[in-house]
């Protein structure tokens, strides 16, 4: 007999005390049958939460706040890292039905704009030597509400809050300077300054999906993603 794969283990560990019981007493599933295993809670999540994700409340909070409300009605028995990212997940798939269903254009740019802020992701965990996986998981669903509330603010912004990519580019450039000498205590100098640009390349290509009001409206948004972990 095999002995349990470390997915498997993984599963056991993190998921909450209520799904683990109600798995019943099996012995570990081998590698090969953890995906399905991912698969049925991800189909599980999406029947236990929606009571809470219905598109209306999907649409009124971002998936962080909503979640802290269902665990502090629930239970922080029913709370780990993976059923949070289960949360996330049907979070952003009700989000995005309700947003193609009133603004069908929305296709056109949501899988370029998702490479912008994935790139920048990637950018900030080199800069700053590290982040947490469950950050990449839960991105998804960041993106999503930042085009929920770009519908809802109509993309207008006010003219303090409108950025260039050079703009942008300074931003990114003085987050690795500093995340240089302050975080990973080493010369600024020997970071790559090109290792911003394809965040900027991925931007210009998402642009020319997207009306100029998206496009600014989603700078802002890339700006105010920075500007949070450069307080952190």
């Amino acid at each position: 007999m095999k002995p349990p794969s470390l997915l498997a283990l993984l599963l056991v560990m993190f998921l909450p005390c209520s799904l683990v019981m109600t798995a019943g007493a099996e012995p570990a599933a081998p590698e090969e049958d953890a995906v399905a295993q991912l698969k049925q809670l991800h189909e599980k999540a999406k029947k236990e939460l929606a009571k809470w994700t219905t598109p209306e409340m999907c649409s009124e909070s971002d998936a962080d706040s909503l979640y802290g409300r269902y665990i502090g009605e629930v239970g922080l028995m029913h709370d780990s890292e993976i059923w949070r990212d289960e949360f996330h997940e049907v979070h952003r798939e009700v989000l995005e039905k309700r947003t193609n269903e009133l603004h069908p254009e929305a296709v056109k740019f949501r899988k370029p704009l998702m490479e912008v802020f994935s790139g920048m992701l990637e950018f900030i965990h080199g800069a700053n030597g590290g982040l947490g996986g469950h950050l990449r998981t839960r991105l998804p669903a960041q993106v999503e509400w930042n085009i929920n509330e770009g519908y809802k603010a109509k993309f207008t912004l006010k003219e303090s809050g409108k950025f260039t990519p050079d703009d942008i580019r300074e931003l990114g450039l003085m987050f690795q300077r500093t995340r240089a000498r302050y975080t990973l205590h080493m010369d600024a100098s020997a970071r790559d300054p090109k290792a911003f640009e394809p965040v900027l390349e991925d931007l210009r290509i998402a642009e020319q999906s997207m009306s100029k009001e998206a496009a600014m409206y989603f700078r802002a948004c890339l700006v105010g993603m920075l500007a949070g972990y450069m307080v952190q």
